[in-house]
């Protein structure tokens, strides 16, 4: 179970696959998380800066504004300076990983090389105050 979750009872999660967003949300649900969806960048910033999650995951590919602009906006906000955002993406472009990043990303995931429980369980990991082990995440994690 996500013990540590009571103090972030509120999670965004900005993605356009809708079959990864669902399966995400559900996860979280059922460790008692509020969750809040968007599915295109531009809805996804304006629910951030509106609702002020605990924790936003954020996917880099969207449609209307992508994740590296997403993200270069809510760091103007004051609030969204400080967010906690996970980026969640299917590249493995370096590049986008590295601006992200730059832009005060916490950690990234391509999703093709985690379970959604994964993702989970070193979110907690970082919720719960340790940092994330440095660099890509590949494969389950024990």
């Amino acid at each position: 179970m996500f013990k540590n979750m009571e103090s972030f009872k509120k999670v965004l999660i900005i993605e356009d696959e809708v079959a990864f967003l669902k399966a995400l949300e559900g996860e979280l649900e059922l460790q008692g998380v509020n969750v809040i969806t968007a599915t295109d960048g531009k809805s996804g910033l304006d629910k951030a800066i509106k609702e002020h999650p605990d924790l936003i995951f954020l996917d880099i590919i969207l449609p209307v504004m992508d994740g590296i602009s997403v993200l270069k906006e809510l760091r103007k906000d004051l609030w969204g300076n400080k967010a906690i955002v996970v980026l969640l993406t299917q590249t493995d472009d370096l590049n986008r990983v590295a601006e992200a990043m730059e832009n005060g990303v916490s950690k990234y995931f391509v999703k093709a090389d985690q379970s959604i429980p994964d993702i989970i369980g070193q979110t907690k990991i970082y919720l719960s105050g340790q940092e994330f082990p440095r660099g890509k995440q590949k494969g389950p994690i024990v």
